[in-house]
């Protein structure tokens, strides 16, 4: 096995940190609670880490198929990580023993953000395939982003760009959620240079958001429909007797909504799913305003 790492990221996407000495003593502490170590782990600082091979490879296909096949790593105990950042490696082994990481940043270091190290530490859960690792990393940093505010948006692009670069096509957690964020948030995004460059950049990104706003182009369209519908049948209802109230009972989310007067429409759109169903698939009646005692829907005027 000439090598355990993925090839050379380029300049911008590597991480050249050097861990916080909290950040080491953090895995210090947590290895030592498991008694004598069998394996070492080797990163780009020239750091090593001795930890122990039945917890890693517990964790993660990667090294288990690493130290349990007919490669070198499994007859030196030896396993060299020069292409991926020392934090990030931290950050995983600390998590193969306690399901959860220490996140330490230096000031005034290049990239020591909480933001990066989280992302960082989720493209390293993707590489070596821990996928427990990439869903905790997310919602970190997720958490992260939101505490930003405005500022969070300047991220943005840095992060699509970093983790588009880094991960396959296929790993869809922390893609999925950029992109839905981003669609949301387009109008602000559009005006940062960053972000046209990377939906200039990325393809599957630009795809995503063109599909996104097709969906939405879609559901507006059939609001509108629907909308067109509620005008005519209100211009053109009959009332007969006393005003009574309809209503209608959503069939996705039982939202019940309720229409002053008599009312019969060939779709209904719901305010709480926010889907437009046919109007026999909702259940529907309506109440004497008087006695509050429900009537039979035969009884109800149309037009």
């Amino acid at each position: 096995m000439a090598s355990t790492s993925p090839p050379d990221k380029s300049e911008s996407q590597s991480m050249s940190t050097k861990p916080s000495p909290d950040l080491l003593w953090a895995l210090y502490a947590t290895i030592s609670q498991h008694g004598p170590t069998d394996l070492t782990v080797r990163t780009s600082d020239g750091g090593e880490f001795h930890v122990h091979k039945k917890v890693v490879c517990e964790r993660s296909l990667f090294f288990n198929n690493a130290l349990n096949g007919p490669f070198k790593e499994a007859a030196s105990g030896v396993i060299d990580m020069p292409n991926d950042p020392p934090t990030a490696i931290i950050a995983l082994l600390q998590f193969t023993y306690k399901r959860e990481y220490d996140c330490h940043v230096v000031e005034g270091q290049p990239d020591s953000e909480p933001w990066r190290f989280h992302l960082d530490a989720y493209i390293a859960g993707s590489i070596y395939n821990i996928v427990s690792l990439k869903h905790y990393a997310k919602r970190r940093f997720t958490s992260t982003m939101f505490g930003l505010g405005p500022s969070g948006y300047s991220v943005i692009p840095k992060a699509i760009s970093i983790l588009y670069d880094s991960t396959p096509d296929t790993d869809r957690i922390l893609r999925d959620w950029l992109e839905d964020f981003s669609f949301l948030q387009l109008g602000k995004l559009m005006t940062d240079p960053e972000f046209l460059v990377v939906m200039a950049t990325f393809e599957s990104f630009r795809d995503a958001i063109a599909r996104a706003t097709n969906a939405e182009r879609a559901r507006v369209e059939r609001l509108d429909d629907h909308v067109a519908d509620v005008q005519w049948f209100v211009k053109n209802r009959v009332f007969h007797g006393p005003p009574e109230r309809v209503y209608y009972r959503c069939p996705n989310c039982r939202y019940k909504m309720t229409l002053n007067g008599p009312s019969q429409l060939k779709t209904v759109y719901c305010v709480g799913c926010k889907q437009v169903s046919n109007d026999y698939c909702w259940d529907w009646g309506r109440y004497d305003p008087y006695t509050g005692e429900s009537a039979s829907t035969t009884d109800i005027e149309t037009v």
